[in-house]
């Protein structure tokens, strides 16, 4: 049988160990070396990129800076508001009364018009008539010889309208109320008595004067002047052209 010589097998392990080594180096090294390569390119390729970024950041920066300028100074629009307060100055009366008859078409108020001469028994006043209160009324006392207001038109209106009627307070005793255009009854006039009201209508177109006249519808009423306790009350009078 063969014997093994223990020396020659030292050896062999001895340079079987020391090619190992000498492969594991080899191998270390190579990755290293690997490494280094790749680390080397890809620090070539951020520089080599690097300039071309600027680059191109800096005329992207100056397009910018041309296509703003080629717009042109920015137009500011500015809004302004102006409040005006008017103040208009009306004449006549501040609250006018919703009876006083006249209107925004050309119409005019007998209240407005001065009577041709003073009449003692006749006046604007507040009344009730029918059971309304009224602000202002053309009121006459009724008496023997009945009563009259005279105005003068000179021919500038058409039509004469207003209502009738007796205050509250008055006598049960019929009134007649009448309308004379240049001395001339117009119409055959209107009949009230104590809560009754009644629409008057007359044309007055070329009437130089008017004259309203109330009296005892009956003729048997006669007081005193001063002692009338029957009063005719005018409504709204209005003359309209």
């Amino acid at each position: 049988m063969a014997q093994t010589n223990p020396q020659q097998n030292n050896q062999d392990s001895t340079g079987q160990m020391g090619e190992d080594s000498a492969i594991r180096i080899a191998r270390i090294n190579r990755s290293g070396q690997i490494w280094q390569a790749l680390l080397g390119a890809f620090g070539g390729i951020v520089i080599a990129a690097l300039p071309i970024y600027l680059v191109g950041h800096d005329q992207g920066s100056k397009e910018g800076a041309a296509k703003e300028a080629a717009k042109g100074p920015a137009t500011v629009t500015a809004t302004a508001t102006t409040t005006v307060s008017a103040t208009v100055a009306v004449t006549g009366s501040e609250n006018p009364s919703p009876d006083a008859g006249g209107d925004s078409n050309g119409a005019t108020s007998l209240f407005d018009l001065a009577p041709l001469r003073d009449q003692t028994d006749y006046e604007t006043t507040e009344a009730k008539v029918n059971t309304r209160q009224y602000d202002r009324v053309l009121l006459g006392g009724v008496h023997c010889q009945g009563q009259s207001v005279t105005y003068q038109l000179d021919r500038k209106f058409k039509k004469f309208t207003a209502t009738v009627g007796l205050t509250d307070d008055s006598l049960r005793i019929p009134v007649r109320f009448d309308v004379y255009v240049d001395g001339k009854r117009a119409g055959a006039g209107t009949t009230v008595n104590v809560g009754q009201i009644k629409p008057v209508e007359i044309a007055v177109s070329g009437a130089f004067r008017m004259q309203l006249w109330v009296e005892d519808a009956k003729d048997e009423y006669c007081p005193a002047f001063e002692e009338s306790q029957l009063w005719a009350a005018w409504i709204k009078p209005t003359l309209r052209p």
